[in-house]
Protein backbone atom coordinates (compact mmCIF):
# COMPACT_ATOMS: atom_id res chain seq x y z
CA UNK A 1 0.00 0.00 0.00
CA UNK A 2 2.88 2.33 0.87
CA UNK A 3 4.47 1.50 -2.49
CA UNK A 4 1.22 2.32 -4.26
CA UNK A 5 0.99 5.62 -2.38
CA UNK A 6 4.55 6.55 -3.37
CA UNK A 7 3.77 5.74 -6.99
CA UNK A 8 0.67 7.91 -6.87
CA UNK A 9 2.60 10.83 -5.38
CA UNK A 10 5.25 10.47 -8.06
CA UNK A 11 2.60 10.46 -10.81
CA UNK A 12 0.98 13.53 -9.27
CA UNK A 13 4.32 15.37 -9.35
CA UNK A 14 4.83 14.30 -12.96
CA UNK A 15 1.37 15.57 -13.90
CA UNK A 16 2.07 18.87 -12.14
CA UNK A 17 5.38 19.25 -13.98
CA UNK A 18 3.78 18.43 -17.32
CA UNK A 19 1.02 20.93 -16.57
CA UNK A 20 3.63 23.65 -16.14
CA UNK A 21 5.20 22.65 -19.45
CA UNK A 22 1.79 22.88 -21.12
CA UNK A 23 1.28 26.39 -19.76
CA UNK A 24 4.74 27.35 -21.02
CA UNK A 25 3.82 26.00 -24.46
CA UNK A 26 0.65 28.09 -24.39
CA UNK A 27 2.65 31.22 -23.66
CA UNK A 28 5.01 30.25 -26.49
CA UNK A 29 2.05 29.95 -28.85
CA UNK A 30 0.78 33.33 -27.72
CA UNK A 31 4.22 34.83 -28.33
CA UNK A 32 4.30 33.24 -31.78
CA UNK A 33 0.94 34.77 -32.66
CA UNK A 34 1.92 38.16 -31.27
CA UNK A 35 5.17 37.98 -33.22
CA UNK A 36 3.08 38.45 -36.35
CA UNK A 37 3.37 42.21 -35.90
CA UNK A 38 7.12 41.86 -35.43
CA UNK A 39 7.34 39.85 -38.63
CA UNK A 40 5.59 42.61 -40.53
CA UNK A 41 7.63 45.23 -42.33
CA UNK A 42 6.53 48.02 -44.65
CA UNK A 43 8.57 49.26 -47.57
CA UNK A 44 8.51 52.92 -48.62
CA UNK A 45 5.56 53.58 -50.91
CA UNK A 46 6.11 55.13 -54.31
CA UNK A 47 3.95 57.51 -56.35
CA UNK A 48 4.17 57.00 -60.09
CA UNK A 49 1.87 58.96 -62.45
CA UNK A 50 0.40 56.79 -65.17
CA UNK A 51 1.32 57.65 -68.73
CA UNK A 52 -2.14 58.78 -69.83
CA UNK A 53 -3.98 62.03 -70.26
CA UNK A 54 -6.42 61.51 -67.41
CA UNK A 55 -3.91 62.52 -64.75
CA UNK A 56 -4.46 59.33 -62.78
CA UNK A 57 -1.66 58.42 -60.40
CA UNK A 58 -0.72 55.09 -58.88
CA UNK A 59 0.54 54.70 -55.31
CA UNK A 60 2.03 51.41 -54.17
CA UNK A 61 2.49 50.16 -50.61
CA UNK A 62 4.61 47.04 -50.19
CA UNK A 63 3.93 44.94 -47.09
CA UNK A 64 5.91 41.87 -45.98
CA UNK A 65 4.03 39.62 -43.59
CA UNK A 66 5.53 36.35 -42.28
CA UNK A 67 7.96 36.23 -45.17
CA UNK A 68 5.34 36.87 -47.89
CA UNK A 69 5.23 40.16 -49.79
CA UNK A 70 2.01 41.94 -50.75
CA UNK A 71 1.45 45.14 -52.71
CA UNK A 72 -1.47 47.44 -51.92
CA UNK A 73 -2.24 49.72 -54.87
CA UNK A 74 -4.20 52.98 -54.91
CA UNK A 75 -5.07 54.53 -58.29
CA UNK A 76 -6.60 57.97 -57.96
CA UNK A 77 -7.14 61.36 -59.57
CA UNK A 78 -6.09 63.00 -56.28
CA UNK A 79 -2.82 63.63 -54.50
CA UNK A 80 -2.09 60.97 -51.87
CA UNK A 81 0.11 61.34 -48.80
CA UNK A 82 0.85 59.35 -45.64
CA UNK A 83 0.06 56.07 -47.38
CA UNK A 84 0.67 53.28 -44.85
CA UNK A 85 -0.78 50.74 -42.46
CA UNK A 86 -3.21 51.66 -39.71
CA UNK A 87 -1.87 51.73 -36.16
CA UNK A 88 -3.40 48.35 -35.36
CA UNK A 89 -1.99 46.80 -38.57
CA UNK A 90 -5.50 45.77 -39.61
CA UNK A 91 -5.78 47.92 -42.72
CA UNK A 92 -4.37 50.78 -44.80
CA UNK A 93 -4.91 54.52 -44.58
CA UNK A 94 -3.88 57.66 -46.48
CA UNK A 95 -4.71 61.34 -47.07
CA UNK A 96 -6.32 62.14 -50.43
CA UNK A 97 -6.49 65.71 -51.75
CA UNK A 98 -8.45 66.83 -54.81
CA UNK A 99 -9.22 70.43 -55.90
CA UNK A 100 -12.42 71.85 -54.46
CA UNK A 101 -15.32 71.35 -56.82
CA UNK A 102 -13.75 68.26 -58.40
CA UNK A 103 -15.03 64.87 -57.30
CA UNK A 104 -12.21 62.66 -56.11
CA UNK A 105 -12.02 58.92 -56.50
CA UNK A 106 -9.64 56.17 -55.52
CA UNK A 107 -9.40 52.52 -56.62
CA UNK A 108 -7.74 50.50 -53.88
CA UNK A 109 -6.58 46.94 -54.57
CA UNK A 110 -5.69 44.67 -51.61
CA UNK A 111 -4.78 40.99 -51.56
CA UNK A 112 -7.46 38.85 -49.92
CA UNK A 113 -4.75 37.09 -47.91
CA UNK A 114 -3.47 40.26 -46.26
CA UNK A 115 -6.40 41.49 -44.18
CA UNK A 116 -9.16 39.06 -45.15
CA UNK A 117 -12.39 39.96 -46.92
CA UNK A 118 -14.42 41.64 -44.18
CA UNK A 119 -13.12 45.16 -44.80
CA UNK A 120 -14.83 48.42 -43.89
CA UNK A 121 -14.20 51.77 -45.59
CA UNK A 122 -14.10 55.07 -43.70
CA UNK A 123 -13.61 58.65 -44.87
CA UNK A 124 -12.82 61.23 -42.20
CA UNK A 125 -13.70 58.58 -39.57
CA UNK A 126 -17.19 58.19 -41.06
CA UNK A 127 -18.22 54.67 -41.99
CA UNK A 128 -19.25 54.38 -45.64
CA UNK A 129 -22.10 52.24 -46.95
CA UNK A 130 -21.23 49.51 -49.42
CA UNK A 131 -22.79 49.87 -52.89
CA UNK A 132 -23.80 53.42 -51.96
CA UNK A 133 -20.58 55.26 -51.17
CA UNK A 134 -18.22 52.66 -52.62
CA UNK A 135 -18.20 49.37 -54.51
CA UNK A 136 -16.28 46.22 -53.68
CA UNK A 137 -15.37 43.37 -56.03
CA UNK A 138 -13.22 40.25 -55.74
CA UNK A 139 -11.34 38.56 -58.59
CA UNK A 140 -10.32 35.45 -56.66
CA UNK A 141 -7.06 36.99 -55.45
CA UNK A 142 -7.54 40.69 -54.75
CA UNK A 143 -10.31 42.92 -53.41
CA UNK A 144 -10.95 46.07 -55.46
CA UNK A 145 -12.58 49.12 -53.85
CA UNK A 146 -13.88 52.08 -55.89
CA UNK A 147 -14.28 54.97 -53.44
CA UNK A 148 -15.55 58.46 -54.27
CA UNK A 149 -15.40 61.63 -52.16
CA UNK A 150 -15.99 65.39 -52.50
CA UNK A 151 -13.24 67.85 -53.32
CA UNK A 152 -10.79 68.83 -50.62
CA UNK A 153 -8.57 66.82 -48.29
CA UNK A 154 -9.92 63.65 -46.70
CA UNK A 155 -8.51 60.77 -44.67
CA UNK A 156 -9.32 57.39 -46.19
CA UNK A 157 -9.12 54.10 -44.31
CA UNK A 158 -9.77 50.52 -45.45
CA UNK A 159 -9.67 48.22 -42.42
CA UNK A 160 -10.71 44.81 -41.15
CA UNK A 161 -11.15 46.09 -37.58
CA UNK A 162 -14.61 46.44 -36.09
CA UNK A 163 -15.35 50.17 -36.04
CA UNK A 164 -17.68 51.96 -33.62
CA UNK A 165 -19.15 55.18 -35.00
CA UNK A 166 -21.83 57.66 -34.10
CA UNK A 167 -24.66 58.35 -36.54
CA UNK A 168 -23.09 60.69 -39.07
CA UNK A 169 -23.79 61.95 -42.58
CA UNK A 170 -22.23 59.82 -45.29
CA UNK A 171 -19.38 61.52 -47.19
CA UNK A 172 -20.62 60.30 -50.57
CA UNK A 173 -19.74 61.99 -53.80
CA UNK A 174 -22.99 63.90 -53.79
CA UNK A 175 -22.68 65.06 -50.19
CA UNK A 176 -21.23 68.43 -49.26
CA UNK A 177 -19.20 69.02 -46.07
CA UNK A 178 -22.39 70.34 -44.45
CA UNK A 179 -24.75 67.71 -45.71
CA UNK A 180 -28.43 68.09 -44.97
CA UNK A 181 -30.30 65.35 -43.09
CA UNK A 182 -31.76 64.07 -46.35
CA UNK A 183 -28.27 63.43 -47.67
CA UNK A 184 -27.01 61.48 -44.67
CA UNK A 185 -26.57 57.74 -44.51
CA UNK A 186 -28.69 55.62 -42.21
CA UNK A 187 -27.39 55.66 -38.61
CA UNK A 188 -25.06 52.75 -37.99
CA UNK A 189 -24.24 52.27 -34.27
CA UNK A 190 -21.61 49.63 -34.86
CA UNK A 191 -19.67 48.68 -37.95
CA UNK A 192 -19.05 44.96 -37.97
CA UNK A 193 -17.70 42.54 -40.54
CA UNK A 194 -20.33 41.35 -42.96
CA UNK A 195 -21.82 37.91 -42.53
CA UNK A 196 -19.09 35.41 -43.40
CA UNK A 197 -20.04 33.25 -46.32
CA UNK A 198 -17.50 32.02 -48.81
CA UNK A 199 -14.95 34.78 -48.28
CA UNK A 200 -13.56 34.68 -44.75
CA UNK A 201 -12.89 31.99 -42.14
CA UNK A 202 -13.23 32.82 -38.47
CA UNK A 203 -10.11 32.89 -36.29
CA UNK A 204 -10.23 34.37 -32.76
CA UNK A 205 -8.71 37.69 -31.80
CA UNK A 206 -5.09 37.28 -30.67
CA UNK A 207 -5.57 38.78 -27.21
CA UNK A 208 -8.76 36.84 -26.63
CA UNK A 209 -7.03 33.63 -27.69
CA UNK A 210 -4.17 34.28 -25.28
CA UNK A 211 -6.37 34.92 -22.24
CA UNK A 212 -8.88 32.18 -23.06
CA UNK A 213 -6.14 29.58 -23.64
CA UNK A 214 -4.48 30.42 -20.34
CA UNK A 215 -7.82 30.36 -18.46
CA UNK A 216 -8.82 27.00 -19.95
CA UNK A 217 -5.38 25.54 -19.22
CA UNK A 218 -5.53 26.60 -15.57
CA UNK A 219 -9.06 25.20 -15.27
CA UNK A 220 -8.06 21.86 -16.77
CA UNK A 221 -4.97 21.64 -14.57
CA UNK A 222 -6.82 22.50 -11.36
CA UNK A 223 -9.76 20.18 -11.91
CA UNK A 224 -7.43 17.54 -13.34
CA UNK A 225 -5.54 17.54 -10.04
CA UNK A 226 -8.79 17.19 -8.10
CA UNK A 227 -9.96 14.49 -10.47
CA UNK A 228 -6.67 12.65 -10.05
CA UNK A 229 -7.01 12.69 -6.27
CA UNK A 230 -10.58 11.49 -6.55
CA UNK A 231 -9.76 8.58 -8.87
CA UNK A 232 -6.35 7.42 -7.64
CA UNK A 233 -7.63 3.86 -7.48
CA UNK A 234 -10.58 2.99 -9.74
CA UNK A 235 -11.58 0.14 -7.45
CA UNK A 236 -11.84 2.51 -4.46
CA UNK A 237 -12.77 5.67 -6.33
CA UNK A 238 -15.90 6.54 -4.40
CA UNK A 239 -14.32 6.15 -0.95
CA UNK A 240 -11.06 7.87 -1.93
CA UNK A 241 -12.92 10.78 -3.55
CA UNK A 242 -15.08 11.31 -0.48
CA UNK A 243 -12.09 11.26 1.86
CA UNK A 244 -9.44 13.20 -0.07
CA UNK A 245 -11.58 15.92 -1.61
CA UNK A 246 -13.85 16.88 1.28
CA UNK A 247 -11.83 20.04 1.94
CA UNK A 248 -11.12 20.81 -1.70
CA UNK A 249 -14.32 20.55 -3.70
CA UNK A 250 -17.97 21.21 -3.10
CA UNK A 251 -20.51 18.45 -2.51
CA UNK A 252 -21.97 18.73 -6.03
CA UNK A 253 -18.59 18.33 -7.76
CA UNK A 254 -17.70 15.47 -5.42
CA UNK A 255 -20.92 13.66 -6.31
CA UNK A 256 -20.22 14.15 -10.02
CA UNK A 257 -16.70 12.69 -9.65
CA UNK A 258 -18.12 9.71 -7.77
CA UNK A 259 -20.83 9.20 -10.37
CA UNK A 260 -18.27 9.44 -13.19
CA UNK A 261 -16.01 6.86 -11.56
CA UNK A 262 -18.91 4.47 -10.92
CA UNK A 263 -20.16 4.87 -14.49
CA UNK A 264 -16.73 3.93 -15.81
CA UNK A 265 -16.75 0.73 -13.79
CA UNK A 266 -20.26 -0.15 -14.91
CA UNK A 267 -19.50 0.12 -18.62
CA UNK A 268 -18.55 -3.29 -19.94
CA UNK A 269 -17.65 -4.35 -23.46
CA UNK A 270 -18.75 -7.92 -22.75
CA UNK A 271 -22.20 -6.87 -21.46
CA UNK A 272 -23.14 -5.23 -24.75
CA UNK A 273 -21.24 -7.45 -27.16
CA UNK A 274 -22.76 -7.35 -30.63
CA UNK A 275 -24.68 -4.12 -29.95
CA UNK A 276 -22.11 -1.63 -31.11
CA UNK A 277 -24.74 0.68 -32.63
CA UNK A 278 -26.68 1.15 -29.40
CA UNK A 279 -27.07 4.62 -27.92
CA UNK A 280 -28.17 4.91 -24.32
CA UNK A 281 -30.27 7.75 -23.00
CA UNK A 282 -27.31 9.66 -21.45
CA UNK A 283 -25.55 9.51 -24.83
CA UNK A 284 -28.52 11.00 -26.69
CA UNK A 285 -28.58 13.76 -24.10
CA UNK A 286 -24.85 14.38 -24.46
CA UNK A 287 -25.04 14.56 -28.25
CA UNK A 288 -28.04 16.89 -28.20
CA UNK A 289 -26.54 19.32 -25.70
CA UNK A 290 -23.01 19.34 -27.15
CA UNK A 291 -24.22 19.88 -30.74
CA UNK A 292 -26.55 22.69 -29.72
CA UNK A 293 -24.18 24.46 -27.30
CA UNK A 294 -21.22 24.48 -29.69
CA UNK A 295 -23.40 25.63 -32.60
CA UNK A 296 -24.74 28.54 -30.54
CA UNK A 297 -21.27 29.39 -29.20
CA UNK A 298 -19.50 29.43 -32.57
CA UNK A 299 -22.33 31.39 -34.20
CA UNK A 300 -22.22 33.89 -31.33
CA UNK A 301 -18.48 34.57 -31.50
CA UNK A 302 -18.49 35.10 -35.25
CA UNK A 303 -21.21 37.76 -35.25
CA UNK A 304 -22.14 40.84 -33.24
CA UNK A 305 -25.74 41.37 -34.34
CA UNK A 306 -28.70 39.05 -33.89
CA UNK A 307 -29.53 39.30 -37.58
CA UNK A 308 -26.10 37.97 -38.53
CA UNK A 309 -26.27 35.39 -35.74
CA UNK A 310 -29.49 33.86 -37.05
CA UNK A 311 -28.27 34.14 -40.64
CA UNK A 312 -25.26 31.88 -40.08
CA UNK A 313 -26.73 29.62 -37.36
CA UNK A 314 -28.04 26.90 -39.75
CA UNK A 315 -24.63 26.45 -41.40
CA UNK A 316 -22.84 26.47 -38.03
CA UNK A 317 -25.36 23.97 -36.62
CA UNK A 318 -24.70 21.66 -39.59
CA UNK A 319 -20.97 21.94 -38.93
CA UNK A 320 -21.46 21.15 -35.24
CA UNK A 321 -23.57 18.12 -36.21
CA UNK A 322 -20.75 16.82 -38.40
CA UNK A 323 -18.06 17.41 -35.78
CA UNK A 324 -19.95 16.33 -32.68
CA UNK A 325 -22.02 13.47 -34.04
CA UNK A 326 -20.82 12.16 -37.40
CA UNK A 327 -17.15 12.23 -36.42
CA UNK A 328 -17.64 11.16 -32.81
CA UNK A 329 -20.16 8.38 -33.39
CA UNK A 330 -18.21 6.89 -36.31
CA UNK A 331 -15.09 6.78 -34.13
CA UNK A 332 -17.05 5.21 -31.25
CA UNK A 333 -18.47 2.51 -33.52
CA UNK A 334 -15.00 1.69 -34.81
CA UNK A 335 -13.62 1.55 -31.26
CA UNK A 336 -16.42 -0.74 -30.13
CA UNK A 337 -15.80 -3.04 -33.08
CA UNK A 338 -12.21 -3.38 -31.86
CA UNK A 339 -13.30 -4.40 -28.35
CA UNK A 340 -13.16 -1.02 -26.58
CA UNK A 341 -16.62 -0.13 -25.32
CA UNK A 342 -16.85 3.65 -25.62
CA UNK A 343 -19.78 5.80 -24.59
CA UNK A 344 -20.46 9.50 -25.06
CA UNK A 345 -21.02 11.54 -21.91
CA UNK A 346 -21.61 15.16 -20.89
CA UNK A 347 -18.60 16.81 -19.27
CA UNK A 348 -19.80 19.54 -16.93
CA UNK A 349 -16.46 21.33 -16.56
CA UNK A 350 -16.15 21.46 -20.34
CA UNK A 351 -19.70 22.73 -20.69
CA UNK A 352 -19.08 25.49 -18.16
CA UNK A 353 -15.80 26.38 -19.87
CA UNK A 354 -17.47 26.72 -23.28
CA UNK A 355 -20.09 29.07 -21.85
CA UNK A 356 -17.61 31.22 -19.91
CA UNK A 357 -14.96 31.54 -22.65
CA UNK A 358 -17.63 32.26 -25.26
CA UNK A 359 -19.16 35.15 -23.32
CA UNK A 360 -15.96 36.51 -21.74
CA UNK A 361 -13.40 36.02 -24.54
CA UNK A 362 -15.46 35.23 -27.66
CA UNK A 363 -13.48 32.01 -28.07
CA UNK A 364 -15.25 28.73 -27.14
CA UNK A 365 -12.72 26.45 -25.45
CA UNK A 366 -12.87 22.91 -24.15
CA UNK A 367 -15.85 20.76 -25.06
CA UNK A 368 -19.15 19.91 -23.32
CA UNK A 369 -18.67 16.19 -23.92
CA UNK A 370 -16.15 13.38 -23.45
CA UNK A 371 -15.88 9.80 -24.68
CA UNK A 372 -15.64 7.36 -21.78
CA UNK A 373 -13.83 4.05 -22.28
CA UNK A 374 -14.70 0.94 -20.23
CA UNK A 375 -13.18 0.78 -16.76
CA UNK A 376 -11.03 -1.93 -15.20
CA UNK A 377 -11.86 -4.52 -17.85
CA UNK A 378 -10.16 -2.43 -20.54
CA UNK A 379 -6.35 -2.81 -20.76
CA UNK A 380 -4.15 0.28 -20.46
CA UNK A 381 -2.77 -0.35 -23.95
CA UNK A 382 -6.23 -0.34 -25.54
CA UNK A 383 -7.20 2.84 -23.68
CA UNK A 384 -4.00 4.49 -24.87
CA UNK A 385 -4.59 3.49 -28.49
CA UNK A 386 -8.19 4.71 -28.33
CA UNK A 387 -7.03 8.03 -26.86
CA UNK A 388 -4.39 8.49 -29.56
CA UNK A 389 -6.90 7.57 -32.26
CA UNK A 390 -9.47 10.04 -30.98
CA UNK A 391 -7.01 12.96 -30.98
CA UNK A 392 -5.60 12.11 -34.41
CA UNK A 393 -9.03 11.56 -35.96
CA UNK A 394 -10.12 14.97 -34.63
CA UNK A 395 -7.03 16.57 -36.20
CA UNK A 396 -7.71 14.74 -39.46
CA UNK A 397 -11.25 16.13 -39.54
CA UNK A 398 -9.74 19.55 -38.91
CA UNK A 399 -7.60 19.03 -42.01
CA UNK A 400 -10.71 18.15 -44.04
CA UNK A 401 -12.44 21.31 -42.85
CA UNK A 402 -9.34 23.32 -43.79
CA UNK A 403 -9.62 21.92 -47.33
CA UNK A 404 -13.31 22.82 -47.36
CA UNK A 405 -12.37 26.36 -46.32
CA UNK A 406 -9.62 26.49 -48.97
CA UNK A 407 -12.17 25.43 -51.60
CA UNK A 408 -14.20 28.55 -50.80
CA UNK A 409 -16.75 27.38 -48.22
CA UNK A 410 -15.24 29.57 -45.52
CA UNK A 411 -18.05 29.58 -42.98
CA UNK A 412 -18.41 25.80 -42.67
CA UNK A 413 -14.71 25.12 -43.21
CA UNK A 414 -13.49 27.76 -40.77
CA UNK A 415 -16.00 26.83 -38.08
CA UNK A 416 -15.28 23.10 -38.35
CA UNK A 417 -11.54 23.75 -38.32
CA UNK A 418 -11.84 25.80 -35.13
CA UNK A 419 -13.99 23.17 -33.40
CA UNK A 420 -11.62 20.33 -34.28
CA UNK A 421 -8.33 22.09 -33.56
CA UNK A 422 -9.46 23.37 -30.14
CA UNK A 423 -10.90 19.97 -29.17
CA UNK A 424 -7.77 18.06 -30.24
CA UNK A 425 -5.33 20.44 -28.54
CA UNK A 426 -6.99 20.49 -25.15
CA UNK A 427 -7.88 16.80 -25.31
CA UNK A 428 -4.16 16.06 -25.64
CA UNK A 429 -3.44 17.52 -22.18
CA UNK A 430 -1.98 14.77 -19.94
CA UNK A 431 -4.48 15.24 -17.10
CA UNK A 432 -7.72 13.37 -16.47
CA UNK A 433 -10.30 13.31 -17.89
CA UNK A 434 -8.52 14.47 -21.06
CA UNK A 435 -7.44 11.71 -23.44
CA UNK A 436 -3.82 12.80 -23.17
CA UNK A 437 -3.73 11.29 -19.66
CA UNK A 438 -4.54 7.80 -20.98
CA UNK A 439 -2.08 8.18 -23.83
CA UNK A 440 0.64 9.37 -21.45
CA UNK A 441 0.01 6.40 -19.17
CA UNK A 442 0.28 4.07 -22.17
CA UNK A 443 3.40 5.40 -23.90
CA UNK A 444 5.02 8.70 -22.99
CA UNK A 445 6.88 8.96 -26.29
CA UNK A 446 3.65 8.65 -28.26
CA UNK A 447 2.05 11.29 -26.08
CA UNK A 448 4.92 13.71 -26.77
CA UNK A 449 4.54 13.18 -30.53
CA UNK A 450 0.75 13.53 -30.54
CA UNK A 451 0.79 16.55 -28.25
CA UNK A 452 3.40 18.25 -30.44
CA UNK A 453 1.20 17.72 -33.51
CA UNK A 454 -1.84 19.10 -31.67
CA UNK A 455 0.13 22.08 -30.30
CA UNK A 456 1.58 23.15 -33.63
CA UNK A 457 -1.79 22.67 -35.31
CA UNK A 458 -3.30 24.98 -32.70
CA UNK A 459 -0.58 27.60 -33.19
CA UNK A 460 -0.94 27.34 -36.98
CA UNK A 461 -4.68 27.85 -36.70
CA UNK A 462 -4.21 30.99 -34.58
CA UNK A 463 -1.70 32.33 -37.10
CA UNK A 464 -4.35 32.12 -39.82
CA UNK A 465 -5.81 35.23 -38.22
Amino acid sequence: MAEKGAENRMQFRVYTFIGLIVIAFCFASIAAVSAGSGALTVAQQSAVPLSNSSGTKSYNLTVTLLGETYTVTAQTNSEVSDFGLTKDYLGVQFQATSPNGIEGYCDVKISGRLFGGDLSVLIDDILLTKDVDYTKTYDGTNYQFHITFPGGTHSVEVTSAAVSVSPSPSPSATAQPTASPTQSAQPTPTATPSTPSNQTAWVPNTKNAAVATLAATVAVGAVGAIFYLASTSIGQAVNVASKKTKDIVSGSLKKWIEKYSVSKRKISAEALKGKIWILRKPEWLAYGISISILALAFAYVQQTTWEQFFAILPAVFLTSLIVNFAKTFSFIIFGRSQGAWIEHRLWYLGLASVLVTTVAFRMPLLTPNQNVVCGETCPKSLKGKVAMGEILVTLAFGGLFYLISFMGFKLIGGTGLGMCICAAFFNAYPVSPMKGAELYAYKKGLWVAVFAIALFSYIGWLLLG
